[in-house]
């Protein structure tokens, strides 16, 4: 009855070792699909950040083409009423609504910079969470294997003081029999 015991222990020793690491193997998978995943949420978001400068770019030319077409109304304008365009009053008029459309432009320029360096900054971030999760599946194997050896280890331990009772308080368990369990 002893050594039945004793070998339902060692098989439930393996059977919490193979567990180890199999969950191990598991979150190591898991962990290098969400690194792929960080992967791939960091060239998006620096695509967007492509876009984001480019989409700035491109309203600044749409916010100059507004501005000199503005300006053109304004020369009509003073142009009909008598003004002489483009000196005196009526050129520090035009001179005002360039330099107020240079400034959106820049702002344009500018807010499309911004929005590039947001998504630049995500797609670090991204960066860095891929790195930690391909970090964290090494780190899930190794716990794995971690876990079989710990398992392993405390039931030898706990079996080791029951074999040696059952070595000596078992008429059947002689030294033939202990050298046979041990070649197998």
């Amino acid at each position: 009855m002893g050594l039945e015991i004793g070998l339902l222990g060692a098989i439930g020793a393996g059977v919490s070792a193979a567990g180890s690491i199999a969950g191990g193997f598991a979150a190591a998978d898991a962990s290098r699909y969400q690194a792929q995943v960080a992967d791939n949420n960091a060239r998006l978001a620096e695509m967007n950040a492509q876009r984001a400068v480019r989409s700035g770019y491109m309203e600044a030319e749409r916010t100059g083409m507004k501005g000199r077409e503005q300006l053109g109304q304004i020369a009509s304008i003073q142009g009909a009423s008598g003004l002489e365009v483009g000196a005196g009053t009526g050129g520090q008029v035009q001179e005002s609504a360039r330099i107020v459309n240079r400034y959106d432009q820049e702002q344009d320029v500018y807010k499309g910079a911004v929005a590039g360096v947001n998504f630049r900054n995500q797609a670090n971030n991204f960066r860095a969470e891929a790195q930690l999760k391909r970090m964290s599946a090494n780190n899930s194997q190794i716990s794995g294997f971690m876990g079989a050896a710990n398992s392993l280890l405390g039931s030898a331990r706990a079996f080791g003081p029951k074999w040696a009772d059952m070595a000596t308080s078992t008429p059947a368990f002689n030294n033939d029999t202990i050298n046979m369990l041990t070649v197998y």
